[in-house]
């Protein structure tokens, strides 16, 4: 119970940033069916609300999603020499 807590406290703080903690997903057991090509890391926290009769969570997220075909590409530093 006491990793619950921490874990619940830790999402709280990244949902008012607008992020998603992959802790509490992984705690509450949740999956996205996108897999690997939509990283958690990315998701924007939309909305979390409580059900009236307090059985059911619901969690709004923007995931974008990640196309594998593409590479990242990134420069090296280097001077310029005249």
């Amino acid at each position: 119970m006491i990793l619950g807590q921490h874990i619940i406290r830790e999402a709280s703080r990244s949902w008012t940033d607008h992020k998603v903690f992959p802790g509490l997903l992984d705690f509450l057991n949740i999956t996205l069916p996108c897999g690997q090509t939509c990283p958690v890391g990315m998701a924007t926290a939309r909305s979390c609300n409580l059900s009236s009769d307090r059985e059911n969570l619901h969690i709004e997220m923007d995931v974008p999603v990640v196309n594998t075909d593409v590479q990242f590409v990134e420069a090296d530093a280097f001077e310029l020499f005249v």
